[in-house]
């Protein structure tokens, strides 16, 4: 199985959200949030350590270009996150997966207004839709390790 993760957060400028998104950042599709997507691994570290380095690149594009991110769930939107990507050649349990990603991080998803089990298919595997822009990304990959086969 491959692991990646994405996460999305508003830009903003004087403390007003900024809508769209400039180009020279990477973007959500619908071009209103700024994305960081690690690459894709068969270790949950080695997909954190890959998400880490990008978000720090971000915030450093992000400070100098006088910009301010702002976690998605703090302005309440439900379309924004952190999403966990997995890649499988053979078979998984998909329910297993979202029911303990769900029942982990339970507070989280409900303290920012977000629903627990949302996922979407992908050609690759599937992406866990539910968790807010502000977990906790170590535990994230911790919760991941104790999931591996």
């Amino acid at each position: 199985m491959t692991y990646g993760y994405e996460c999305e957060y508003f830009l903003l400028r004087d403390g007003k959200v900024v809508c769209p998104v400039p180009r020279r950042f990477n973007r959500d599709a619908s071009q209103n949030l700024v994305e960081v997507r690690s690459g894709y691994y068969s270790s949950p570290t080695a997909t954190e350590e890959s998400f880490r380095e990008l978000r720090e690149s971000l915030k450093l594009l992000v400070k100098r270009e006088g910009f301010e991110l702002a976690s998605a769930d703090t302005f309440g939107a439900e379309t924004a996150g952190f999403h966990v990507h997995f890649g499988a050649y053979a078979v998984i349990d998909m329910p297993l997966i979202i029911k303990t990603l769900d029942d982990t991080f339970s507070d989280e998803i409900a303290s920012t207004g977000r629903k627990a089990g949302q996922y979407r298919m992908k050609p690759y595997g599937f992406e866990y839709r539910s968790l807010p822009s502000s977990v906790s990304v170590s535990k994230v990959t911790k919760t991941l390790w104790e999931l591996k086969p």
